[in-house]
């Protein structure tokens, strides 16, 4: 599997994938496997010893079928790099974009907030909260893309001598290759850390910063609001302080919890 391959790893699917939750929860390795069973299409419980082609489309291939395979098989491995590619191209963007934002709030956020300028915040913060939502969604389109081709690719590999992108999963992991062409990494390497996970964990962390500026500008709002219903506050930037770290504790342990 190339360092473009990190998307193929994940857990079986969730029902529901959203910012909170762990789908699992990949810099260039970018379709690198995080779970064998998006390595070999099955379930992580069961071996992941490649099986002997007894039927099926790819028994008893002759020279020129067994080439027409060779062709396919080139060509839908570099269909997967190019998705891969397509993903460090978004996460560039969105990337940029968000945390260019995200920093131009808390500029802007620092001190006292008008009525005027805590609404601009708290929307502009809420937006990238969304588009923070969408990204997620997006790396969780990606994986489960990813998790069919290489089920296929690796279903192609039956066929052939040597399992490739499997063998390199068992290397990450320190299994041992059947037909073992390396050997296993050795036990003091550092364990391998799918880039998929950092990319998730990514965006939340986002998504919580922009929850924090925004709950920081809600407490300009809603003091005001508040003194004036007779309540007793402390002044808004205290109000706003408190919110933005409730609201960031808040994110972060849900987060935290759900994956």
């Amino acid at each position: 599997m190339s360092e473009s391959t990190d998307e193929t790893s994940g857990e079986r699917e969730p029902n529901n994938a959203n910012l909170g939750e762990n789908t699992e929860d990949k810099d260039t390795p970018e379709t690198e496997p995080e779970h064998p069973e998006e390595v070999t299409g099955g379930d992580p419980a069961e071996s992941a010893e490649p099986n002997a082609v007894e039927n099926g489309p790819l028994t008893n291939l002759n020279d020129e079928e067994t080439d027409r395979l060779m062709d396919q098989y080139i060509h839908y491995g570099e269909v997967a790099i190019e998705t891969a590619n397509q993903r460090v191209q978004m996460n560039r963007f969105f990337g940029l974009i968000l945390t260019s934002i995200l920093a131009g709030l808390f500029a802007l956020a620092r001190g006292n907030l008008t009525t005027t300028s805590a609404a601009i915040v708290l929307f502009a913060s809420g937006f990238g909260s969304l588009i923070c939502y969408f990204w997620y969604q997006s790396l969780q389109s990606y994986r489960r893309l990813n998790k069919a081709r290489y089920a296929i690719l690796n279903q192609i590999e039956s066929a052939l001598p040597v399992r490739m992108y499997l063998d390199e999963w068992r290397y990450l992991k320190r299994e041992k290759p059947d037909p073992e062409i390396v050997e296993p990494r050795p036990d003091d390497d550092p364990d391998h850390r799918s880039h998929t996970i950092v990319e998730q964990w990514f965006v939340r962390l986002l998504a919580a910063g922009y929850l924090t500026v925004g709950g920081y500008a809600g407490g300009f709002i809603l003091t005001p609001l508040l003194t004036n219903a007779g309540y007793s506050l402390p002044s808004p930037t205290a109000v706003g302080l408190i919110t933005g770290a409730t609201v960031m504790a808040g994110s972060i342990g849900l987060f935290w919890i759900r994956s």
